[in-house]
């Protein structure tokens, strides 16, 4: 093998999300630091979240973005039911 060369290669994945304002978009990001600690990075430009994974396996990538997806998934949900107020229907 040669020298710089990792016996497992890195995979990786970049996640972008748009959002109406930059406001959501830190909110969401805020939400997610806690579960992403040492398994994803995330920042935001504009109003964009931008969600960086890698894992030495693909499948380890995989349960790391099937995590982090439901995670985003419910922070947008708790962040539409607050927005709609307590007396809206879901």
């Amino acid at each position: 093998m040669e020298a710089g060369f990792s016996k497992v290669p890195q995979n990786t994945v970049t996640l972008k999300s748009e959002y109406p304002t930059k406001e959501i978009a830190e909110k969401i990001n805020d939400s997610l630091s806690p579960d992403n600690d040492g398994f994803v990075k995330s920042s935001v430009e504009g109003n964009v979240l931008i969600c960086e994974a890698e894992a030495d396996s693909i499948l380890s990538l995989r349960a790391t973005l099937d995590d982090l997806l439901a995670c985003l998934d419910t922070s947008e949900r708790i962040l539409e039911i607050r927005d709609r107020g307590c007396d809206s229907d879901p």
